[in-house]
């Protein structure tokens, strides 16, 4: 099971446990859930608003991999930092917006992808992330799933 993972803040958390990550309480300019492929990464997004937060992870498996797309954030900036031949090993060209980009790729570029669905609350879980070196009260310990 291949897993993604999602910041939010403890606010948020009773909705999403009653009716999933829903893209329309994105604050993103794309109407997606936007997921990470580590933890550091997905930490790292604490900061951009208040309050205790809360780390769920996401089941890959779970989700419809036709609504999975490219991360609109951070990626059309690496896309403009990467060589040229890397960019052709991917099978892209100089020049590639963003939106043509694979989900896969996108994980691998910048460790995250938009989700344009309603992700489920079975394919979520509340993670422990004491450990994570990140903003202060990222991980607000929640009542357990």
């Amino acid at each position: 099971m291949q897993t993604l993972y999602h910041v939010t803040t403890l606010a948020a958390l009773p909705a999403i446990l009653e009716g999933g990550l829903d893209p329309a309480r994105s604050q993103s300019s794309l109407d997606a859930v936007f997921l990470s492929g580590g933890v550091f990464t997905a930490a790292s997004y604490a900061c951009m608003r208040d309050g205790p937060h809360v780390m769920l992870s996401v089941d890959l498996s779970a989700l419809d991999a036709a609504l999975l797309g490219p991360d609109n954030y951070e990626l059309p900036d690496l896309l403009e930092q990467i060589d040229p031949e890397a960019l052709e090993e991917l099978g892209y060209y100089e020049g590639v917006g963003w939106s043509e980009v694979s989900w896969k790729h996108s994980l691998a570029i910048a460790d995250q992808v938009a989700y344009r669905g309603i992700i489920p609350p079975s394919a979520l879980s509340i993670i422990d992330c004491e450990w994570i070196p990140a903003p202060e009260g990222i991980c607000a310990a929640p009542a357990p799933m």
